[in-house]
């Protein structure tokens, strides 16, 4: 099986730059980022984020030496911003205890934040050439089918089951890179045994699949193991574009989340929970504002409705344009809270949902208009 493996990943791998050298022999900063990067993300997807980031930080040392805000807006767009964090933290240890260097060792990797099981398999066999298996949701779904048992990767047994399978197959098989069949096994779950209609006649593995010599005209099922599809609940929010003057410049109050918490470390426009959506309702909005970010506002515009699907959740959100004067809004809910020249919005971390906004305002120049 393992070299039916390494053949077909050779045939088909796909040139990314984080593996510009050979399997085993990779730079190992490269290689962890990009893992990271791909979780929950496509490859392809990673790519230009990847070239940005490496351009930027080309080193554990340059990302220790960063701030948090320039780690937290190369990440801008990717999406699950704990890993930037993590990142950032466990470059400083690097740096602290390993000479700026990401260390060899299973011990070490996994003792830095944001490392677990699957991301030091994936260092350790890409770029140290060790043969220890990376297991991600791909490998899971593929061992899945190739016992036909519903393993998942929450089941710590499950994965130590697929994990015994991939360490004998590298022992013995000596010669044959760990990397290459690290790589090669996540890529066969994820282009060929794919959740839904598996290319099977294609798969260079089939002969060794129970699921698929169980009853070769039947394709395996969707996804052994995989969790049903659950619909998602809706979480109503209102949000605030608030706007003052300031030296005859104009400034919109953005706000941070507090780190350890959903989107932590970004930036963004305030927004609140509520029960019901305002809508239109520029009064009720008026008043929630006063209400929860103790500020009067004037010339209050409904500026739209934004539409977020997170993982377990979707945000549904009515923005309204006010102006504010002379006073700063509470922020309990938020680590800080800043008055921002309305030119430079960019310059800081957003949220998806608060790209769409400041994207509204740049389209629709309704800060000039509401401060006139």
């Amino acid at each position: 099986m393992i070299d039916k493996v390494a053949d077909w990943q050779l045939a088909n791998a796909e040139p990314f730059p984080w593996r510009s050298a050979p399997h085993g022999f990779r730079d190992p900063y490269r290689v962890w980022i990009a893992e990271v990067m791909a979780q929950q993300t496509r490859l392809a997807t990673v790519v230009p984020y990847f070239n940005r980031w490496i351009a930027a930080l080309p080193s554990p040392r340059a990302v220790a030496q960063a701030d948090e805000d320039r780690v937290l807006k190369l990440w801008e767009g990717l999406g699950y911003y704990q890993r930037a964090l993590n990142i950032h933290r466990a470059a400083k240890q690097m740096v602290q205890r390993h000479r700026g260097q990401v260390p060899g060792t299973k011990e070490e990797l996994l003792a830095l934040p944001g490392i677990g099981r699957y991301t030091a398999g994936g260092i350790l066999s890409l770029a140290f050439n060790q043969p220890e298996p990376a297991i991600d949701g791909n490998v899971v779904r593929l061992y899945s089918r190739l016992h036909k048992t519903p393993y998942t990767a929450q089941r710590k047994a499950n994965l130590d089951t697929i994990d015994t399978h991939i360490r004998g197959l590298l022992a013995a098989n000596p010669a044959v890179s760990p990397g290459l069949i690290a790589e090669g096994l996540m890529a066969l779950g994820s282009k060929i045994c794919k959740p839904v209609n598996p290319d099977c006649p294609n798969c260079p593995v089939r002969e060794h699949c129970t699921t698929y010599l169980s009853d070769s005209s039947v394709r395996p099922a969707p996804s052994p193991g995989r969790n049903p599809v659950k619909s998602l609940s809706v979480r109503h929010h209102v949000g605030y574009v608030l706007l003052t003057v300031q030296g005859g410049q104009q400034r919109i109050f953005l706000v941070r989340n507090r780190r350890g918490g959903m989107l932590g470390g970004l930036w963004g426009f305030p927004a609140l929970p509520v029960e019901e959506l305002p809508a239109d309702d520029v009064s009720a909005a008026a008043w929630i504002a006063q209400d929860q970010l103790r500020v009067a506002v004037g010339q209050v515009r409904h500026l739209g409705r934004q539409i977020q699907d997170y993982s377990h959740f979707r945000r549904l959100q009515d923005t309204y344009l006010a102006v504010c004067h002379d006073v700063d809004p509470a922020t309990p809910r938020w680590e800080e809270g800043q008055w921002v020249p309305a030119g430079e919005i960019g310059d800081f971390a957003l949220s998806r949902i608060d790209h769409k906004i400041a994207a509204l305002l740049t389209a629709n120049a309704e800060t000039e208009a509401c401060a006139n």
